[in-house]
């Protein structure tokens, strides 16, 4: 009938818009372009865990709980290697095979790194267990926790020095000192804090550090806070399972404005995935940099290149109006060229 073939028709007219929109939706969700590219970096491997990347000297400064002694082996509860600190040349393009221990004078019987240098290199602060050396039950012993070391270079890493606010009740660790040498932020689960682990940082007083600062509820949530680095300009990036994500360990982007912490941005995907991410280090303009991952397994060292950069605490562009009131004996002397022009061609463009 007549009505039949008409609502056939309707039928068919429904199921083609609904394709349209579908395949309208697809395209528009395929087109949107990534702001990063992300590859594994040639000196990860499938067997070990590779993490926190620092920059050292055209190569690459991290951590690693491979293979370093087949005689004396030590191993944490888990029976894995205890971590330590590892070197390679990235200018070289070596394999994760060629990279060696970074210092012999550094290396304990216990976790060592992560790490982070002076601007000149002359001075390393490191993470590592408070007692590392003495028996094996104080070792063992749940009072000994991560602090931060540091060690000057005179041709060889000196002897450690400890951290004056290291404490056998909680942890301090993932130091990053800020590129002109007057901050040092970490890690800590310290009581009095926002949650699990919180970001502090310390200002250098002449021949000292000043007492921990914590960053702040704005910054530090409920959940763990991590692996602080800091840009040459002043930017701040940092890890955190307690803000909102992707998932697991999530990287997040702060900065120090009107002297308040700004709240954290997070990074898009796919430096973020809904697995670990962490310990990113990045160029200035963040044009290209490494982080860590265990989206593969294994915690692994990530190479990453901005496409499309994230715009971090853009503000809103403020339209002045000009109003002059001109009176009689009065003149207005302008300088056209301190003044920045403006032109609107009205919803045409």
């Amino acid at each position: 009938t007549k009505r039949m073939i008409k609502l056939q028709q309707m039928n068919h007219r429904f199921k083609t818009g609904l394709f349209l929109l579908i395949l309208s939706l697809s395209a528009g969700v395929s087109g949107q372009t990534e702001n990063y590219t992300v590859k594994k970096s040639p000196l990860s491997s499938d067997k070990f865990d590779e993490f926190c990347p620092v920059y050292y000297k055209g190569g690459i400064v991290f951590c690693s709980n491979r293979d370093i002694d087949a005689v004396n082996k030590y191993s944490d509860l888990r029976g894995k290697n205890f971590i330590k600190i590892f070197y390679t040349d990235t200018s070289a393009f070596m394999s994760w095979q060629d990279a060696r221990l970074f210092s012999k004078s550094l290396k304990t019987r216990m976790n060592d790194g992560p790490v982070s240098f002076s601007h000149d290199l002359s001075t390393v602060y490191f993470s590592r267990n408070i007692y590392a050396e003495g028996s094996s039950s104080d070792m063992s012993s749940p009072r000994n926790k991560l602090g931060l070391f540091t060690s000057e270079f005179d041709g060889e890493w000196k002897k450690p020095h400890d951290f004056r606010y290291n404490n056998e009740w909680y942890n301090i660790t993932a130091p990053c000192l800020s590129p002109d040498g007057s901050v040092l932020f970490f890690a800590s689960d310290k009581p009095g804090g926002q949650g699990g682990s919180d970001l502090y940082y310390c200002v250098w007083e002449k021949d000292y550090w000043g007492d921990p600062v914590n960053m702040g509820p704005l910054v530090n949530s409920p959940g763990n806070e991590s692996y602080p680095f800091m840009c040459r300009e002043g930017e701040l990036f940092f890890s955190s399972d307690g803000h909102r994500g992707l998932g697991g360990k999530d990287i997040f982007y702060t900065r120090l404005i009107d002297s308040v912490w700004q709240k954290p941005v997070h990074l898009n995907a796919p430096i973020n995935s809904r697995y670990d991410d962490f310990a990113l280090i990045t160029d200035p303009l963040m044009k290209n940099g490494y982080f860590s991952s265990n989206r593969d397994g294994t915690y692994d060292i990530f190479s990453f290149n901005t496409l499309n950069p994230q715009l971090f605490y853009s503000t809103e562009q403020r339209t002045n109006v000009y109003c002059y009131k001109f009176r009689g004996g009065v003149k207005l002397n302008i300088d056209p060229e301190s003044m920045q022009y403006e032109w609107t061609f009205g919803d045409s463009g």
